[in-house]
């Protein structure tokens, strides 16, 4: 599209010149001194241009102005044949039966705000972390303090909003064992919502807007992809590379809570746990053949990246975590992002779109864009080589360091 206008542009100017031309030929110009701009007598007396009458005998040459390509908008982009729109966010945790189920959603549907739905609409991928099982019954709780089982129309109130890409790889995949898992993977297939993550369903590959799309979720846990075995995951995604157009790495890393909103560049521990390096691991992805790598984990946003000429988000927070989960303060503010690729998964805009979460009542747009202005704080402390420009107005550019 961008060189179908600068094509459109260049027309224009050689009509122009060849209309000047046309109007010149058989014209013998010679200056003529009494005009202080290039002006010229005309000697042909059969010159169209110039002998209409004897008053039109001297004609002065206008300066041909510069015609300058006219830039593309963002809506030519995020519109153009060979990008695909990607929308991510955080966690998903759509209420829980254990201990019981008052912590189940009475209106599930309405979790997500007419707002909230048209914003993931406009994504051709709609990504989230999904914290738990799809599992209203069945399964077999672990003994642990918080077990995450969430209600059978789990997957209609996902698919409904427009979600079609989760990652299973977290603490929580295995809240039910292998039965909660089985039941989770027969819901989401059922919706034809695309997931990767378990051990039995590490990767998966999908087309989309003509674009061949590898996914592969990992995280420090059992019974999912755990990025702990580097050398298996590097050759995993360095295979999806060579046989998709662009990559996407889910990661669940890094320690949890308010007091681990920043990206420091080391090893992360929580709960006497190895929750890996963030800042270390987006980066062997990118560098193996990642194109987008989305984080999610700490429970509150991070910073984000551009590495590569490829986008990362640290942490997205917690988007829609009915109950069983803490959302006060910055752990109930959350981003959207909304961002564009081209065919070869190199980054081209972006937006943020802030929301928050009100207890017991779902996710709704934030009108005080609190997280937007975390997500430029941390990038401008923690990450302030990234290449990237944030703008008010939740807008994010890539800046171009050649």
């Amino acid at each position: 599209m961008k060189s179908m206008k600068l094509i459109s542009c260049l027309n224009r100017a050689y009509i122009l010149l060849l209309l000047l031309a046309l109007g010149f030929i058989g014209c013998a110009l010679t200056p003529n001194p009494q005009f202080s701009k290039e002006v010229y007598s005309c000697q042909n007396e059969t010159c169209s241009v110039c002998t209409q009458d004897n008053s039109a005998e001297i004609i002065q040459v206008e300066e041909i102005p510069e015609i300058q390509p006219e830039p593309l908008s963002v809506e030519e982009i995020i519109s153009a044949p060979q990008t695909i729109r990607i929308v991510a966010v955080g966690d998903l945790m759509l209420g829980t039966r254990i201990p019981d189920n008052t912590c189940f959603p009475k209106n599930g549907d309405r979790l997500f705000s007419s707002e909230i739905r048209k914003i993931l609409s406009r994504g051709e991928v709609v990504f989230g972390n999904l914290e738990g099982c799809i599992c209203g019954s069945g399964g077999t709780a672990k003994k642990k303090k918080y077990v995450f089982a969430m209600p059978d129309a789990a997957a209609d109130w996902l698919a409904d909003a427009g979600f079609n890409l989760l990652s299973v790889a977290n603490n929580h995949a295995g809240d039910m064992q292998e039965e909660g898992c089985e039941i989770t993977r027969n819901f989401l297939n059922n919706k034809k919502i695309h997931f990767a993550g378990y051990l039995e369903n590490p990767i998966c590959s999908f087309t989309q807007n003509g674009i061949k799309i590898g996914f592969i979720a990992t995280a420090p846990n059992a019974g999912v992809v755990n990025f702990h075995n580097l050398d298996w995951l590097e050759s995993t995604v360095e295979k999806l590379a060579a046989e998709n157009d662009i990559v996407i790495v889910s990661m669940h890393i890094g320690a949890e809570g308010k007091e681990h909103q920043h990206i420091t560049g080391k090893t992360e521990e929580f709960l006497g746990e190895n929750r890996g390096n963030p800042y270390q691991l987006a980066r062997q992805m990118i560098d193996t053949g990642a194109d987008l790598v989305l984080g999610h984990g700490p429970h509150v946003t991070r910073a984000i990246d551009l590495y590569k000429g490829r986008f990362i988000a640290y942490s997205l927070g917690n988007f829609c975590t009915y109950s069983r989960v803490n959302i006060s303060g910055v752990n109930g503010i959350a981003p959207i992002l909304e961002l564009v690729l081209n065919e070869n998964g190199e980054f081209q805009i972006g937006s943020i779109y802030s929301t928050k979460q009100i207890s017991r009542q779902g996710v709704q747009l934030d009108p005080g864009n609190e997280v937007l202005h975390k997500i430029m704080e941390l990038t401008r402390e923690d990450i302030p080589e990234a290449p990237l420009q944030i703008s008010e107005d939740g807008s994010i550019l890539p800046i171009d360091s050649k």
